[in-house]
């Protein structure tokens, strides 16, 4: 992969998600592998603070024209950590099947919408106010 601006400090910054998510995993319930909990295969991501000023939630699903994040996934559950000013406030967790049709559905019903983001808006996601995330569930 060619180098990108800031990639070395958003994998940095997503590797610390992974490993507070993993330190609760392990002193709370025991699991333990990494990036799997009771066999269920994990995929965690990190927002950063801007959540926090809009009220809203990014989920990616393309980055330069290709599948990624909740598009491409091949994890089970879905752990969006929620950081302000580097600190992790707290953590939503959903099946990634619920997350991708619940997205879908909130998208057409225009409760969420798709839009550009990330570095040089090379991501494009659907971006769902904070507060509509509970309608992700069945």
């Amino acid at each position: 992969m060619p180098y990108q601006p800031a990639f070395d400090l958003d994998l940095n910054f997503g590797q610390q998600g992974e490993e507070w998510i993993r330190t609760l995993l392990d002193s709370k319930w025991k699991c333990k592998g990494c990036g799997e909990v009771q066999g269920c295969t994990v995929e965690i991501k990190r927002e950063r603070d801007m959540w926090h000023s809009t009220g809203n939630l990014f989920f990616e699903f393309e980055w330069n024209g290709k599948p990624s994040g909740f598009k491409a996934t091949k994890a089970d559950w879905w752990i969006h950590i929620l950081t302000l000013n580097g600190d992790n406030q707290g953590a939503l967790i959903i099946p990634v099947t619920m997350l991708r049709s619940g997205l879908r559905k909130l998208v057409s019903e225009g409760v969420a919408r798709v839009t550009p983001g990330g570095d040089y808006n090379k991501a494009r996601g659907v971006l769902l106010p904070l507060g509509q995330f509970y309608r992700l569930f069945k």
